[in-house]
């Protein structure tokens, strides 16, 4: 690999990065990767081309599992509230927002935010002045981030207990590692391990892996490192494919309450009774 030192300063921690590699960006642009030489991360050099890469939609023509991922979202999500007994959550990045209404449709007090799309299956609901969520997820958005240190405050700025998030770790998997995604333009930082325990400890939290790309950040308390404990076995153990399947078959009666708001809110807006 091209080693090349230079100026630009890690995102993440503040550290000196060198250049391992470059390639070429949705066709037309020249991406240049760095690598942390304090945290490991990974990541492009001024993506310039960002706003371009989400014009068309906030889904790549490359991301063909993103219903299949919701599912498995949606379970991994219930399984953690269920754990912690929360009811509120806030979904970062949400997209078309399946996982909120996923959630709500089970009688959840869930939400989405997405800067990039109009969450079309939520977008009827947003949080009442006051609200705060005691869980927020963020499926698959870490990688987007430009600045995760800013992001990853604007999150914990809602204090919640935890933090459910997913990304593939930067390993040294080199430059025909699949989820560099330079045809897309959209996936612009890689972390490693030691870089996600830096981003947390350094705000108070702790960060668990449930999985190879499943992570939870949460409050250090002696509680929630007995809770983050059983989750880490349930979401790894022989039980976690009987258990995804229970919750996904679960009723949903947050459906015909969430249809009742919504008529409420419409004929408030056309002066109906």
């Amino acid at each position: 690999m091209d080693l090349e030192g230079g100026t630009l300063k890690c995102r993440v921690c503040t550290g000196e990065t060198q250049t391992l590699f470059t390639l070429p960006i949705m066709g037309k642009y020249e991406g240049t990767y760095r690598q942390c030489l304090e945290c490991g991360t990974l990541q492009v050099e001024n993506p310039h081309w960002l706003r371009e890469a989400y014009t068309d939609s906030h889904l790549t023509l490359l991301d063909v599992g993103a219903l299949h991922r919701g599912m498995n979202t949606w379970a991994g999500t219930h399984l953690i509230m269920d754990i912690w007994g929360f009811t509120r959550s806030l979904d970062w990045g949400t997209g078309d927002g399946l996982l909120p209404r996923y959630l709500r449709d089970r009688g959840f007090d869930a939400y989405g935010e997405d800067k990039y799309s109009p969450r079309t299956h939520c977008r009827a609901f947003t949080p009442p002045p006051g609200w705060t969520p005691q869980i927020i997820t963020a499926w698959e958005v870490w990688e987007h981030w430009e600045n995760p240190g800013e992001e990853l405050d604007k999150i914990l700025s809602h204090n919640p207990e935890v933090h459910l998030f997913s990304t593939e770790l930067w390993r040294g998997q080199g430059r025909d590692w699949g989820y560099l995604a330079p045809t897309e333009g959209q996936h612009i930082t890689f972390y490693t391990p030691d870089a996600l325990r830096r981003m947390s400890e350094s705000r108070g939290y702790a960060v668990y892996g449930l999985g190879r790309e499943t992570f939870i950040m949460f409050r250090r308390t002696e509680q929630n490192m007995i809770r983050a404990h059983i989750a880490t076995a349930l979401w790894n153990g022989w039980r976690w494919e009987s258990l995804r399947g229970t919750l996904l078959n679960s009723s949903a009666p947050g459906i015909g309450r969430d249809a009742g708001i919504v008529l409420s809110q419409m004929k408030g807006e056309r002066g109906l009774k």
